[in-house]
């Protein structure tokens, strides 16, 4: 899991530097090539700043004469925002950055998705999701237009893990579980999810960036899925703690789906054999850690 400083030639300014994703860009772009805005930095509290400020910020942060490539990895993945603020940060924002970049030819812009945007019935439980596909659909609307061809692209990911899970998602509500002796319960386990390692997925970021953009929207698919109920039971095995797992004792979200189509979707994402595996890795890892 050694991944070395990308050789990535353009400067990189990224948005969102604390998240997954953002930690391991940050850790693969030279910094005289990164500069980086932070959640913080155009939110107070709820309020977006104005377009305005928003592009004199990029012009005191980054260096526009250069080549550049735009990644938006900012966001919230809190089911429970309000509608708002997903529409805020993941189309709000996104659309103001490409209103800035717009006119500046040598500037790309990438930004993330989910896979699970592509569901009309999970979309209409989800906040997330539905700000994510309203700004997929305005990624597509900007690249039929002649000044962003090749410019711009949305690539759909599927679940990202690491060795910091988000408290919230579903390893790091395992992780705290194990790591307080807490009875973990969940729903049967019967969804099926494809788990992604953050360093692979920002591997095929950078392949993504230094191939260009032929479509607008690109989807992360390894065809490696595995059920939570799978996922659950190998990591409370490997903690010798397989009694703390209660299942079937929660309903499932409601849209959830059993009959994902999983493929290996291009060249750029490649998977490892086996998620489950590699997610005991880094579990043991984060709770070592945080001992």
């Amino acid at each position: 899991m050694n991944h070395p400083r990308s050789s990535h030639s353009r400067g990189v300014l990224l948005f969102g530097s604390r998240g997954q994703i953002g930690r391991s860009v940050t850790n693969r772009v030279p910094p005289e090539k990164l500069y980086k805005i932070l959640w913080s930095d155009v939110f107070d509290g709820d309020a977006l700043m104005s377009k305005q400020d928003l592009e004199k910020l990029i012009s005191k942060k980054a260096d526009l004469s250069e080549s550049i490539d735009v990644i938006v990895a900012s966001g919230l993945t809190q089911s429970r925002a309000y509608p708002y603020q997903h529409q805020r940060s993941h189309f709000i924002l996104p659309k103001m950055i490409s209103e800035i970049f717009e006119k500046i030819p040598t500037a790309r812009i990438l930004t993330l998705g989910s896979v699970q945007e592509t569901q009309p019935e999970l979309c209409k439980h989800n906040s997330y999701l539905e700000s994510k596909l309203s700004w997929a659909k305005y990624v597509e609307s900007l690249s039929e237009k002649s000044i962003w061809k090749e410019r711009i692209c949305h690539v759909r990911l599927h679940t990202v893990y690491s060795e910091d899970p988000p408290p919230h998602m579903f390893l790091g509500q395992m992780a705290a579980a194990l790591m307080k002796d807490q009875l973990f319960e969940m729903s049967s386990g019967d969804q099926l999810r494809e788990y992604q390692y953050r360093e692979d997925v920002v591997d095929g970021i950078f392949r993504l960036l230094n191939q260009g953009f032929d479509q607008p929207i690109v989807e992360f698919g390894g065809n490696a899925p595995v059920s939570l109920r799978e996922i659950a039971e190998s990591v409370f095995e490997a903690f010798g703690k397989k009694n703390l797992l209660k299942i079937g004792t929660l309903t499932a979200p409601v849209g959830e789906t059993n009959a994902w189509k999983y493929q290996q979707t291009n060249s750029y994402y490649q998977s490892p054999k086996s998620s489950t595996q590699g997610i005991v890795q880094v579990l043991k890892k984060c709770i070592q850690q945080n001992k």
